[in-house]
């Protein structure tokens, strides 16, 4: 359990890096000149997602996308992009989501089992002591 805990860790590194990299292209023009970004986001329970927000910080969220790709003055090209970049997000959010959900069912797992190990040790201990 311990070793899928720490894959899951090593592929929570590897989509954060993807996410950076999607972070990125939304961070050059066309986009760039657009009133959204994309931004990672890091949570209390210690993983990262993609949010879309204002550049003045006052909205987040997919209906700050929902908003500018509605924006009928950009070009067709313009919003394909910003379609395949909250495809990206959706994708790159769910998987983030299940790994590190099996992060944590892992190490709870691993540390559930060292205690029953633990408690068998002692039980035997105290077994071989008074027999």
């Amino acid at each position: 359990m311990e070793h899928l805990a720490q894959v899951a860790r090593e592929i929570e590194a590897q989509l954060c890096r993807l996410m950076a990299t999607v972070v990125q292209q939304v961070g050059r023009p066309p986009y760039s000149l657009l009133d959204i970004q994309l931004v990672l986001q890091n949570t209390r329970a210690g993983s990262t997602f993609l949010r879309w927000r204002t550049r003045d910080f006052a909205h987040m969220g997919v209906a700050v996308w929902e908003r500018q790709i509605c924006n009928k003055a950009l070009p067709h090209v313009v919003r394909e992009g910003l379609h395949r970049f909250e495809c990206d997000r959706i994708a790159l959010n769910l998987q983030m989501s299940v790994v590190h959900s099996l992060y944590r069912q892992a190490t709870t797992c691993a540390i559930k089992m060292a205690s029953a190990e633990r408690l068998l040790r002692q039980l035997t201990t105290a077994v071989e002591v008074s027999g």
